[in-house]
Parts: structure tokens; sequence; C-alpha cells
């Protein structure tokens, strides 16, 4: 269950960030300057324990997940 739980964020937050910057992974036709730039890790605790996610992040530093929204550390009902 903790590995379900860490897959799912980290998916859901991927898919976050593609909707912000408003284009998939390796697309060039987007042309706003904004991309991706890797991923920082977070320690979450939850239910079951603590989870290590990755956090993704981008150029210009706006990206806010909202599932976990920054500087939150406790993810309950997972």
């Amino acid at each position: 269950m903790k590995q379900l739980t860490e897959t799912l964020l980290e998916r859901a937050m991927a898919a976050e960030l593609t909707h912000h910057l408003g284009h998939e992974k390796h697309d060039w036709e987007c042309g706003s300057g904004n991309s991706r730039n890797g991923s920082s890790t977070r320690i979450v605790k939850g239910d079951l324990g603590e989870v290590e996610i990755p956090i993704p992040r981008d150029r210009e530093g706006e990206f806010g997940p909202k599932i976990l929204p920054k500087y939150e550390r406790r993810c309950s009902g997972f």
C-alpha cells in the first residue's frame, strides 16, 4: 500500500505539472519559455508511515502542486 500511495502521488503531481505548463513532457511546440526542471524529494508522513515522493519543478518556480501543497509534510486519507 505504501508503494501504491507513492506511485499515485508521483503521477498526480506529474499530471498537475503537465496541466500547469500546458504541454506534455518532451513537447517542443509550447514556446512559453517555462519547462520542466527535474524534481526534488520530500518525505511525507501518512496513515501508512513515511513515503519519499519526488516533487517535480518548473524552470520559473511557479508550480505549486494542489494534491500536496508546498511545505506540506502530512498526507492523510491515502
